[in-house]
């Protein structure tokens, strides 16, 4: 009479820890890839989610505009563009005047600050409001106050320009403006564990609310 064998062989349990890791590793490398893809899809939506609000608002301001003060005809590529509403040179005038008399003038600035990566908007408005000649000087930047103009909102971040290009080139041809840059990383950031760049890029020509052929505003 044969004795039955108790336990597993050292075969059957090399097998059945071989084909446990095989599974585990399996499993670690389905989890490995939903957390990449959970965080991929949070860069992209941390890049778009406000870039994509920040840029229709500056395109709607830009196109609504009568007067783009800056960058003129001699400055054509700036990190500065100077705006204004309800205004036009070729009115009579000292500097111009009001198309609708009931209206406040609106003076609107977008100016780039590459150190912090930021396109910061200024905004003022009122009804003894003349459109400037030239654009006021902003030293810094910053979006703190500066001349009548209150503090700054921060329309943008991470914030880079596209190639060597300035943010913003004044288009002869037609009196508007073309917008350049790149919102988040367009290059790999080999010490940050960030190997593929997450970043839109903007790049459209934008015409203004001018009478044809002005170009005096």
């Amino acid at each position: 009479m044969t004795q039955a064998r108790e336990g597993f062989s050292l075969i059957e349990l090399l097998l059945a820890v071989s084909l446990s890791s095989l599974v585990l590793l399996a499993v670690l490398g389905v989890a490995t890839s939903m957390i990449r893809f959970h965080l991929e899809g949070i860069r992209k939506g941390t890049v778009s989610g406000g870039a994509v609000l920040s840029f229709v608002m500056m395109s709607r301001e830009i196109e609504s505009a009568n007067v783009l003060v800056y960058p003129y005809a001699g400055s054509m590529n700036t990190d500065l563009l100077v705006v204004c509403n309800n205004w036009s040179r070729v009115l009579p005038g000292a500097g111009g005047a009001r198309l609708n008399a009931a209206a406040n003038v609106d003076v609107i600035s977008y100016c780039y600050n590459p150190g912090a990566k930021i396109i910061w908007r200024y905004f003022v408005s009122g009804p003894a409001l003349q459109c400037p000649p030239s654009p006021p000087a902003i030293p810094a930047c910053d979006g703190a106050a500066y001349s009548n103009f209150p503090a700054g909102i921060a329309m943008a971040s991470k914030v880079e320009r596209l190639g060597v290009a300035r943010i913003f080139s004044r288009i002869a041809s037609f009196g508007g403006v073309s917008l350049q840059y790149a919102v988040g990383e367009q290059a790999p950031n080999p010490t940050g564990g960030r190997p593929v760049p997450m970043f839109i890029p903007y790049r459209v020509s934008l015409t203004m609310q001018k009478a044809y052929a002005n170009t005096a505003d």
